[in-house]
C-alpha cells in the first residue's frame, strides 16, 4: 500500500463528521467481508489492550493465531493510532 493511497482514505474519511455519514461511507466503500474483517481486527485490538492472550482470543473469535499475533505486531510496533483511540 502506498501511503499516498492510505491518506486519500484519511481525507476522505474525515469528511464524514458524523455517525451516521461515517456509517454510510464505510458500507459504500467496503464489502460486507471488509467490514466483517475490520470488526474483526479491532475486537482483537481490543482484547490484545485487555490483556487477553492470543489463543484465548483466537478461539473465542475462531480466527488463527497468526491473525491474532499480527493484531498484536501491530500494537506494538506500528502507528499506535488503534491503540490511543480505543483506549479511549
Amino acid at each position: 500500500m502506498k501511503s499516498s493511497d492510505a491518506a486519500k482514505v484519511a481525507k476522505l474519511l474525515l469528511r464524514a463528521k458524523t455517525l451516521p455519514a461515517m456509517k454510510g461511507l464505510v458500507e459504500d466503500l467496503l464489502t460486507e467481508q471488509e467490514i466483517e474483517a475490520v470488526a474483526e481486527r479491532i475486537e482483537i485490538f481490543s482484547l490484545l489492550l485487555q490483556g487477553t492472550p492470543h489463543r484465548e482470543i483466537a478461539e473465542r473469535l475462531q480466527c488463527g493465531v497468526a491473525t491474532v499475533t499480527r493484531g498484536s505486531h501491530e500494537l506494538k510496533y506500528g502507528s499506535g493510532v488503534v491503540g490511543r483511540l480505543l483506549k479511549r
